[in-house]
């Protein structure tokens, strides 16, 4: 096991590397530079930047992304509504396709008439046909969102059942 000291923050790696902490954000989520990312948390080995440095070490960004891909995804084309819970953007619903679905998120596509920022609580009503009909109403927040003549949506699954959760699991296996 690695030594406490040889364990590294963001601030501390962006001091050395003399860049922004956002940089080093999208270095680490792009596979640039081996990270290891604990709740909000990004932690670096002093070994990984310092070889990194020496132009010895390249994590590769398929590693990085099949790393943080801890649940299967599936494509799919499923009709929902999202619901905003924040009043002071206007709240309102969006009619949209859930494009890609796990247990944990969903990849979100509607017309861009809702405000929608990161962080923001929604709510997303879809049915989910196979194995079984069920009518979902899961709470969620939104992580990412991209407007390019519709609105591209991240939404990360929040307190989710047990039930809903497998029958989520069911869904994607």
């Amino acid at each position: 096991m690695e030594k406490r000291e040889n364990i590294l923050t963001v601030q501390e790696v962006s001091a050395l590397l003399k860049i922004s902490a956002s940089s080093l954000y999208d270095l680490a989520r792009q596979g640039k530079i081996r990270a290891v990312k604990f709740g909000r948390h990004w932690r670096f080995l002093a070994k990984d930047i310092e070889a990194h440095l020496q132009g010895k070490e390249e994590a590769s960004p398929d590693k990085a992304l099949s790393e943080r891909r801890k649940f299967p995804r599936l494509q799919t084309e499923i009709t929902a509504s999202l619901e905003s819970d924040l009043v002071r953007l206007g709240g309102g619903t969006s009619r949209g396709m859930i494009q890609d679905i796990s247990e944990n998120g969903v990849h979100f596509v509607c017309e861009p008439d809702m405000e929608l920022e990161a962080g923001q609580p929604v709510t997303l009503c879809f049915d989910l046909q196979e194995p079984d009909a069920v009518q979902m109403k899961i709470k969620g927040r939104v992580v990412r969102t991209v407007q390019n003549g519709h609105r591209s949506v991240g939404i990360k699954l929040r307190h989710l059942s047990e039930v809903d959760q497998e029958v989520i699991r069911r869904y994607v296996d």
